[in-house]
């Protein structure tokens, strides 16, 4: 097997040597009430959100929990719930709920009144793996 320089292989990812708390996050217990989440604060929900974006590193992080997600070929999608009503908001800024209009009809099943989601919209082959083609 050649590994390509930059590759995991010719490059190893350095072992995580602690696994403390991230500095200022909450834990939420299951008991939890909407509303008391400690230093939270109730804001109107913001016309417009950034995705926030995979960072290119050298290792893994030595210090904190930290948590990743396998790369698929999709769109890059957040949807802004409001009044529950949702609409889809690519990237760009564009909205794109009238391309997608079965997603809408779930995403109004949800019964969210205010949030924003941000996520990749994927469609599997029937071998299971993402096939942009098909979206």
């Amino acid at each position: 097997m050649t590994a390509l320089p930059d590759s995991v292989i010719a490059k190893p990812i350095k072992k995580a040597t602690a696994t403390a708390r991230a500095p200022g996050s909450a834990t939420i217990s299951k008991g939890s009430r909407p509303g008391t989440v400690p230093g939270a604060v109730k804001a109107a929900l913001p016309q417009k959100l950034q995705p926030q974006l995979a960072t290119l590193a050298t290792g893994i992080p030595n210090t904190g929990e930290w948590k990743y997600e396998i790369k698929f070929d999709g769109y890059r999608i957040m949807t802004r719930i409001e009044g529950g009503k949702a609409s889809l908001i690519t990237r760009g800024g564009h909205d794109w709920s009238s391309k997608m209009p079965q997603l809408m009809e779930e995403l109004q099943k949800l019964g969210v009144k205010s949030a924003w989601l941000d996520g990749e919209i994927v469609v599997l082959d029937e071998d299971g793996l993402p096939s942009l083609n098909r979206l």
